[in-house]
């Protein structure tokens, strides 16, 4: 039998002052469907500087530990990989977390520079692991959205939909719960590994280090929401990352046009790195004061761009995963608007209002209730513990499942690579 091996995130080196952060949303109109609102409310972060054996997660240890506010937090291997970039995902679980029904994931990216991003879930606290420099990385706990998240729609999506109240949206859960069901499941001889090649850009206030391991963090998230939605065949890779001189996408209507549009001036050089790369869909990490991510849904594949903010009360709900999958088709809950291609692609907000899954905004929620949204898409069959994700109505998974082979051949990546 192997020893196991054990890489040892040292103890903290120094402890930075709590510090927080406020963010005032415009009031836009415009096209965009798949839109979410920066966080309204004051984020108090905590954070800390750590010094991280680099060497020792790049191995592949099978227990990590790390030393944050006091507090030792010991994680176990689930899964190690590296990507065909060179730089390493390692994936697992907090073994003594306090609640083991809370979220209590681990997931930490490397570069061979010894740069080392992530994110720790634990016992419903949230923690982000930002690479400052090689073994040096500073991890913030954001405390300010634990327990009611960040208004997801804008002015102009809630003035069409309509805030339930506790009689209604409890009625109209239990009617869903009694519905007859008439499923018919996929036919998983035929399921086919695909692979959905993507291209990151950002706006010059990340570095390419950085964008790096940011992208390989996030794809890594979308793959886990994947798995857990039963679609583990649809993996993703990155063919290429960039940082553009362009800093003219706006608040403004038609930013999404804007980015799409491969001669009209604004961000050009993010589509022709498409081309170059062959890459089935386009992401730009971008920092908008008004919204943390924006997508398009037509499902045309010269429209497959979206917009993510990188700012934790974003990364907290899963923003860019969810604008990932409005490149699917997948869409909103009926709180918000109907699927205007699909009437089964919706997401789902759980009876208690306690979750909602990857597509639903909480504004179909009670404000005196947490509608913490999870990593799982809506589906009639999956359940997370045990709890119903959705319904005949309300299933996002088919519609990603359907669309993915027309998606992962948007464009034939091949061996391009950008450097």
């Amino acid at each position: 039998m192997n020893p196991i091996k054990t890489a040892i995130a040292s103890a903290v080196i120094c402890s930075l002052s709590s510090m927080t952060s406020t963010a005032s949303p415009k009031t836009t109109s415009g096209q965009a469907t798949a839109y979410e609102q920066l966080p309204p409310q004051v984020l108090s972060n905590t954070t800390e500087r750590l010094s991280i054996d680099a060497k020792g997660i790049q191995n592949g240890a099978n227990q990590l530990q790390i030393q944050f506010q006091g507090q030792l937090l010991h994680f176990q291997l689930d899964q190690f990989t590296w990507t065909e970039r060179g730089n390493t995902r390692w994936q697992g679980y907090v073994t003594n977390a306090q609640n083991p029904q809370a979220k209590n994931r681990v997931l930490l990216i490397t570069a061979g520079s010894g740069l080392v991003e992530g994110q720790i879930e634990v016992d419903g606290r949230f923690l982000k692991l930002n690479a400052i420099a090689q073994g040096l990385s500073q991890l913030t706990e954001v405390t300010g959205i634990a327990h009611r998240l960040p208004t997801d729609a804008p002015k102009r999506i809630l003035r069409r939909s309509k805030r339930s109240t506790l009689t209604e949206f409890s009625a109209f859960m239990t009617a869903q719960y009694i519905q007859p069901q008439s499923i018919t499941l996929p036919d998983t001889k035929r399921v086919h590994p695909l692979t959905i090649d993507v291209l990151f850009a950002a706006e010059p206030f990340i570095s390419p280090s950085r964008l790096e391991l940011m992208a390989e963090m996030e794809l890594a998230l979308f793959e886990e929401v994947m798995q857990n939605s039963g679609l583990s065949h649809i993996k993703t890779r990155l063919v290429g990352t960039m940082i553009t001189d362009d800093r003219s996408l706006d608040d403004s209507d038609d930013t999404l046009d804007k980015l799409k549009d491969p001669n009209d001036g604004y961000m050009d050089d993010v589509a022709a790195e498409r081309e170059r790369t062959k890459a089935d869909i386009a992401i730009v990490i971008a920092d908008t004061t008004d919204a943390c991510g924006i997508a398009d849904d037509s499902l045309l594949a010269d429209n497959a761009f979206a917009i993510a903010n990188p700012i934790e009360g974003c990364s907290y709900k899963y923003t860019l995963q969810h604008e990932m999958a409005h490149l699917f088709g997948a869409h909103h809950d009926e709180f918000v608007e109907p699927n205007p291609y699909f009437e089964y692609g919706r997401g789902w907000i759980a009876n208690d209002w306690s979750y909602r899954t990857l597509m639903a905004y909480d504004n179909g929620c009670p404000s005196t209730r947490a509608c913490t949204r999870v990593k799982y898409l809506s589906s009639p069959t999956n359940t997370m513990n045990g709890l119903p994700l959705g319904d005949t109505t309300h299933d996002n998974t088919r519609v990603v499942r359907e669309n993915a082979e027309k998606v992962a051949n948007y464009r034939d990546a091949g061996d391009i690579h950008s450097i």
